[in-house]
C-alpha cells in the first residue's frame, strides 16, 4: 500500500485530539484521570489504518454501551485504547443488521379467539 493511501485511511493529529474532547466530554472526570499524562501520541499509533468512519463508530458504540450500563444501574468507564479500536472495527450494530422474523400466519379461528380474549381484558365487548 502506498504511504498515501496509508495517510488517507489513518487518522490525523487532530482527529484523535477532538476524540479526546468527546470522549473526556462524554466520560468526565473518569477519562481525565485515566488520561493525565497525554497520551494522544499512543492513541494515534494505536489508531492507525482506522477511516473517519470507523472511528465514529467506536464513539457510537461507547455512547451505547454508556446509555445501556445506566439502565440497569452500571457505571460505565471510558475505553483502554485495545477496546475502542475494537469496538471501531465491530460491523454494523445490530439494530443497523436487523432482519425480520418469519412471518407467522395463524388460522382465522385462532386469530379470533386472541382478539376475543384482548377485548376480554381490556374489558371491550365481544
Amino acid at each position: 500500500m502506498s504511504s498515501s493511501a496509508e495517510t488517507r485511511l489513518s487518522p490525523s493529529r487532530s482527529a484523535i485530539a477532538e476524540l479526546f474532547v468527546r470522549l473526556g466530554a462524554h466520560y468526565g472526570f473518569r477519562w481525565s484521570s485515566a488520561h493525565e499524562i497525554d497520551t494522544g501520541d499512543v492513541w494515534l499509533d494505536g489508531l492507525q489504518r482506522l477511516t473517519p468512519q470507523q472511528l465514529g463508530h467506536g464513539l457510537s458504540a461507547c455512547m451505547r454501551r454508556s446509555r445501556e450500563r445506566a439502565k440497569v444501574g452500571d457505571e460505565d468507564w471510558p475505553p483502554s485504547l485495545g477496546e475502542f479500536r475494537a469496538l471501531c472495527e465491530q460491523r454494523s450494530p445490530v439494530r443497523d443488521t436487523y432482519r425480520a422474523l418469519p412471518l407467522k400466519t395463524a388460522s382465522p379461528g385462532t386469530a379470533q379467539r386472541e382478539i376475543d380474549r384482548m377485548r376480554a381484558i381490556l374489558g371491550y365487548a365481544a
